[in-house]
């Protein structure tokens, strides 16, 4: 199919606002460099991204989904094909006792503040953390002892035909900076939660004091993605 044609089939799923063509990705990533987007797409709702995604397929397109652009390095010849971004929409959700559930957009520091809001512990660890939970989820992020594997008990996630799945507990994999959803090149859609109720004042002090040790140790007001290291192979290291 024809550049045009392929381009004009995406507004149709999408609306032609929520498409733009040869796009600095300089502009969606925290380290503020990477070269053009062939297609930049920010899909409205769940029903949209699956359409696009059994569109691309179906033309041989190569899709890359991203959250809102944290521990994201682009070339400076950018990315061919189709960009999918998940964090402009997907950004709502809900708390329910000692359960959030959330879409894969929310920034994960949002989270964290909506659970000490309730006053409910457990996301501490996760309040200096850039980025949002789908790439959370997908990668196990963690810090300061805590990772994502610790309070995820249930997530929806789109694979790469644009059927949906959902996975539980055991189910998600979950490794050192890894699980089954990051196997699979799945997109996270959304997750829940479960933590446990707290003291609020214990929760915002551990709060405080993880956000006090990040500005600390790490440039935050710089164009950066927090701590950036190489792994050597058969060691663990902590951020």
């Amino acid at each position: 199919m024809e550049k045009e044609l392929f381009v004009g089939r995406i507004k149709e799923i999408v609306g032609s606002e929520n498409v733009k063509l040869d796009e600095p990705m300089k502009n969606h990533t925290s380290f503020k460099v990477g070269g053009p987007a062939d297609i930049l797409v920010t899909p409205v709702s769940v029903l949209q991204l699956s359409q696009l995604m059994k569109f691309c397929k179906s033309e041989n397109v190569p899709v890359f989904v991203m959250g809102n652009g944290t521990n994201l390095i682009v070339k400076d010849k950018g990315i061919r094909g189709v960009v999918i971004k998940i964090y402009d929409n997907l950004n709502e959700f809900t708390v329910k006792d000692d359960i959030i559930t959330a879409y894969a957009g929310v920034l994960l520091s949002k989270i964290s503040m909506a659970a000490y809001e309730n006053g409910l512990a457990g996301l501490e660890f996760a309040s200096g953390i850039p980025g949002t939970l789908g790439g959370a989820v997908a990668m196990n992020a963690g810090a300061y002892g805590g990772e994502m594997k610790d309070v995820i008990i249930e997530t929806e996630f789109m694979d790469r035909d644009g059927e949906i799945r959902v996975i539980r507990n055991d189910e998600h994999q979950f490794g050192y900076r890894t699980s089954l959803i990051q196997k699979l090149s799945g997109i996270v859609i959304k997750s829940s939660m479960k933590l446990k109720k707290g003291n609020k004042e214990e929760i915002k002090a551990l709060m405080d004091d993880l956000t006090k040790r990040r500005q600390d140790k790490q440039p935050l007001e710089m164009p950066s993605a927090g701590s950036v290291f190489k792994r050597l192979k058969g060691t663990l290291q902590e951020s």
